[in-house]
């Protein structure tokens, strides 16, 4: 459509992004199609932002499943540069949901590459998930190597910074015991009274097997608990994608442990069910723009939820005035978000 216009495009994928102002430059503007944060580095988020903001380039963000909130925009560069703030602040939106943390501290998660340890980012991502929730919600955190314990005591979020300082004191320990750590939150979790339980699992290492996909499948079928896991790095025990398929959840392979960050806050947007509208609905128009048809305004078939910065101008809200189209000034350039997509679901 683009090249219909007239317009030079060139098409890369999202690692193929340049991550440097002097390349950036080169463009007007730089278009981002359904692109998670985990598919960009740190680099190249942070030189989007400063090419919208002190080149003065364009940007331009379209929705789609792995986009915004279930993107894992939420407090990066990348997020900063937009009209949309990616977490959903009416609590009348999103139900109360219970998250239990379990966590890998073995000697292995105190490896690096040259960075923060794997353990260090994985209690980053766990802090910046904590950011995401509401009043009301309770969290936990079991930390495990060859044994496990409580960091967190399963508790109602009304302290938040409280508990993000206890998940940053957890230390590196010795063996890998995920049963452990995983049977320590099955004690807990049915007792919890939430219309959303949920345990994020996270590890590096293998271990014994035994009694974990019974213990996941009767979480979930009798306390209707789901579980997601997240492998960090390839010496993770491959059992952990067969975990997440008997606890309904999702698995995520990382193998670069610095977007650890990025693949919680996703995990936690989609766990709350709230941040993916799937229904059909027509845009309803709130502002004067260039940008659309004089002549009425097709149906759309879903969006991600996300909330306007207070500048913004949204030029199409859904009927629930959730915004799908909106633009603002960033610095010297602009930026435009649209949070449905472009496949015409």
């Amino acid at each position: 459509m683009l090249q219909n216009s007239g317009m030079q495009v060139e098409r890369a994928l999202p690692w193929e992004m340049p991550a440097s102002l002097l390349h950036l430059g080169r463009y007007d503007a730089v278009v981002l199609v359904d692109v998670p944060a985990s598919q960009l580095d740190q680099a190249q988020m942070q030189a989007i932002q400063q090419y919208v903001r002190d080149l003065g380039g364009g940007l331009v963000v379209i929705g789609g499943p792995t986009a915004f909130g279930v993107g894992g925009y939420y407090h990066t560069p990348l997020e900063n540069a937009l009209p949309l703030e990616m977490q959903i602040k009416d609590e009348q939106k999103r139900p109360r949901m219970a998250i239990l943390y379990v966590i890998d501290h073995s000697g292995s998660m105190m490896e690096t590459s040259g960075g923060p340890t794997k353990l260090n980012l994985a209690k980053e991502a766990a802090i910046r998930s904590v950011d995401m929730l509401m009043n009301g919600d309770q969290v936990g955190v079991v930390a495990f190597d060859d044994t496990a314990s409580w960091a967190v005591p399963v508790q109602t979020l009304e302290d938040p910074v409280a508990i993000q300082s206890a998940i940053s004191h957890i230390s590196g320990g010795g063996g890998t015991d995920i049963y452990a750590g995983l049977y320590a939150a099955s004690q807990v979790i049915p007792k919890i009274d939430a219309p959303i339980r949920h345990i994020i699992l996270l590890t590096d290492g293998g271990a014994d097997p035994t009694g974990i996909p019974e213990l996941v499948q009767r979480l979930h079928t009798q306390e209707n608990v789901t579980l997601t896991t997240i492998a960090v790095g390839s010496d993770a025990t491959p059992n952990l994608k067969e975990w997440a398929k008997l606890g309904e959840g999702r698995y995520y392979f990382v193998d670069k442990p610095s977007r650890l960050p990025d693949v919680f806050t996703a995990e936690t947007a989609l766990v709350s069910r709230s941040y993916v509208v799937e229904e059909p609905f027509t845009p309803i128009q709130t502002a004067p723009s260039a940008l659309l048809p004089d002549k009425g305004l097709p149906p759309l078939y879903g969006y991600v939820a996300t909330q306007a910065r207070r500048t913004a101008q949204v030029i199409l809200q859904s009927p629930k005035e959730d915004p799908i189209l909106a633009t603002w000034r960033y610095g010297l350039g602009k930026a435009l978000a649209f949070t449905s997509d472009a496949t015409g679901r």
